[in-house]
């Protein structure tokens, strides 16, 4: 008796559980490395499907080995195509039958149905059922097979009639579960040596014209274009398909990249650096690291299109991996200037004000010119902070205690973390002095303190808290006031500058790739702002670290030095790529239950192999009956480490008190 090794659909444990299955002499030939089978599986055989994961060295007994139900998929996806999903799976501690399923290896149009054989001889045997002879008839008539659902139709039965039940018990029906077979595209043939390039130094729209060129020069049918958000794919979506015919192009996310049920001939990643990647969809996974692999191992061409390479294009060029298409940024006139300011400076000589000064005018300038101007500050709301002057006292949700937003009308206060809101009230809780400051201001309170001080502009807001503006509102509008959404959201050409206010609360955040974060902020900015002409445009900073070493490298030609530096910093503090950093978080409604789980976790890191040193933040509420905790590590070793870890992880969720979550940065 021959037997297969399967990875079963939905699994929830994240260890590698290989169930056997016999393989019956009808489907002996069918069956291969990565054949999507339909099994019984639990207690009561319910049908799944599995994944052929290999072949059993040792026949098991009879009795330890259900038969398999069906072939439903012949041919998927190859050894090494599965080796990838397997590093995957245990570097981003994710269950294998999850990315199986996001990879489209368990498809929607798989799923089983179930039918039912009948097994009657006579008549008599249905004594005791109503209707006796139009049942037998309708049995005697469909010998091969009953669908429930006509079955239960053709007699007016309810959902949830048990006749079907009974005459199972019976012995006269037999249940079938059967699933439409399901072709999976496979590649014909693999290019020996890929080719994967970088293509830095110019604008989306030069940048496209390359990708098309490269479509129509290469002949490639099938292209996958991978973009950071809708407003992209669309205007990307528009200059390909006027210009190129003949070949398929899919436009979709970075979650695409996970997805194994079409083999590409190529695959393009625009705007590689943009931070709207790093968003979790649907867990956290560096988008260029994916496609650089599944591309050396699935033979499909790579493009990595930006204005300025990213870090790991950066290492990459340079141990050779990657070749690089850049146009000469340093000798480009239209490339914007960028100008630093002391906000200090502006303090002593004009006094604090929400909009600079010296900004203001440069505002009147570009009014009276006709251009528009941005003003970019990464924090919604009107007041972020609320402090008490008398007793130093943070206004704190009283669920969660994270600090309380105020909003613009000024009348209630919303916690960011867990959604509470509740009516402002200049009177502190702790003192009860009517001293509350409002601090770190939001877009809500520069819109209105522009709206006081510019009344003859016309002043729109760009965030998550207001709904999107009108392509009517854009074109009247002289002032922009905005988070990052701005960068995809305007049209550019009509802007005289941008200027970026707040950046010192970005650059002093805790968190080690702020730095890179801010330089691929930089990085947007000038590619919107490139101009045709040889008139310049400015993006302005005002920082109270004038300084700081982030503006030092901010010049076309230092890009390559602060790549350097960072990857030396990094190398010697041990942060990715050169270590691996994550972080667990732990829920449960009790504190004694999650006081317990924690002293167990420290048990368990200091019984590893390998030195890991954990570091445990504070027991947090963060709902009315729900607290939590995070646990953050780096390891060199999580290859050999990640089976301790993910046995630790499925004892944890299969706590009923305990809900466990993981995160994990690669950035």
């Amino acid at each position: 008796m021959r037997t297969v090794s399967v990875i079963v659909e939905d699994f929830p444990l994240l260890s590698e559980f290989l169930f056997p299955y016999q393989i019956p002499d009808n489907f002996a030939e069918k069956i291969q490395f990565g054949s999507i089978l339909l099994v019984p599986f639990g207690l009561h055989n319910q049908p799944r499907l599995g994944f052929v994961a290999g072949f059993e060295q040792e026949t098991p007994t009879e009795t330890e080995v259900k038969p398999i139900y069906q072939v439903v998929i012949p041919t998927t996806i190859s050894k090494a195509q599965f080796r990838t999903i397997q590093a995957f799976a245990i570097f981003h501690q994710v269950p294998i039958s999850k990315l199986l399923a996001w990879g489209g290896l368990y498809p929607k149009k798989a799923q089983p149905d179930l039918y039912y054989v009948p097994t009657i001889d006579s008549e008599d045997s249905l004594i005791g059922f109503r209707n006796t002879k139009a049942l037998f008839r309708y049995l005697s008539k469909h010998q091969e097979k009953i669908h429930p659902v006509l079955f239960r139709k053709r007699f007016r039965l309810t959902k949830n009639t048990t006749i079907l039940k009974k005459l199972e018990n019976r012995g006269l029906l037999t249940r079938l579960y059967s699933s439409e077979p399901v072709v999976f595209q496979t590649r014909e043939s693999c290019t020996p040596s890929p080719k994967t390039w970088v293509l830095n130094g110019l604008t989306q729209k030069e940048r496209v014209k390359v990708y098309i060129q490269y479509i129509q020069i290469g002949h490639l049918k099938r292209v996958l274009v991978v973009t950071p958000n809708q407003i992209t794919q669309r205007e990307i979506q528009d200059q390909i398909n006027h210009a190129v015919t003949g070949a398929t192009i899919h436009y979709g996310s970075k979650i695409d990249l996970l997805k194994y049920d079409t083999p590409w001939d190529a695959v393009i990643v625009e705007n590689s650096t943009s931070q709207e990647y790093q968003i979790e969809m649907p867990f956290s996974f560096h988008h260029e690291k994916i496609a650089f692999i599944r591309s050396r191992v699935e033979g499909f061409h790579l493009i990595l299109g930006s204005y300025l390479p990213s870090l790991f294009s950066f290492q990459k060029i340079r141990s050779g991996s990657l070749h690089h298409i850049s146009k000469n940024i340093e000798r480009r006139q239209s490339h914007p200037k960028i100008i630093i300011r002391s906000m200090n400076q502006e303090i002593r000589t004009h006094g604090f004000h929400l909009i600079p000064f010296t900004l203001q005018g440069e505002m009147d300038r570009a009014f009276k010119s006709g251009k528009k101007i941005v003003l970019l500050l990464n924090r919604k709301g009107y007041a972020n902070i609320l402090l008490c002057q008398h007793c130093s006292s943070l206004v704190l949700c009283p669920k969660c205690e994270s600090p309380m937003t105020l909003f613009s009308d000024k009348k209630i206060i919303r916690c960011k973390n867990c959604g509470y809101q509740s009516e402002f009230s200049p009177t502190c809780s702790q003192c009860g002095k009517n001293a509350i400051k409002l601090s770190s201001f939001g877009t809500e309170r520069l819109e209105e303190e522009a709206r006081r001080r510019f009344p003859y502009m016309h002043t729109i807001r760009i965030d998550r808290n207001q709904a999107p503006p009108t392509e009517e509102d854009l074109e009247q509008s002289h002032l922009i006031i905005g988070t990052t959404l701005t960068l995809n959201r305007v049209c550019w050409d009509d802007i005289d500058f941008c200027c970026i206010l707040g950046i010192d609360a970005r650059m002093n955040y805790p968190v080690y790739h702020n730095q890179v974060d801010i330089f691929y902020l930089f990085s947007q900015l000038s590619e919107k702002l490139v101009t045709s002409t040889e008139d310049r445009k400015k993006i302005l900073v005002f920082s109270f670290t004038p300084m700081a070493e982030i503006f030092q490298w901010l010049t076309p030609s230092r890009f390559p030095l602060f790549f350097s530096s960072e990857l030396k910093v990094r190398s010697e503090l041990q942060y990715p790529p050169f270590t691996h950093l994550l972080e667990w978080r732990i829920q449960s409604k009790e504190v004694a239950d999650l006081q317990a789980e924690l002293n167990s976790l420290r048990s368990f890191f200091s019984g590893l192999p390998d030195k890991v040193v954990p570091i445990l933040s504070r027991i947090e509420k963060i709902r009315e009956d729900r607290y939590a905790c995070r646990i953050q590590f780096k390891t060199r070793n999580l290859w050999n480490l990640s089976h301790f870890f993910r046995v630790r992880i499925d004892e944890l969720k299969k706590n009923e008190k305990i809900v466990f979550d993981v995160k994990k940065w690669e950035w």
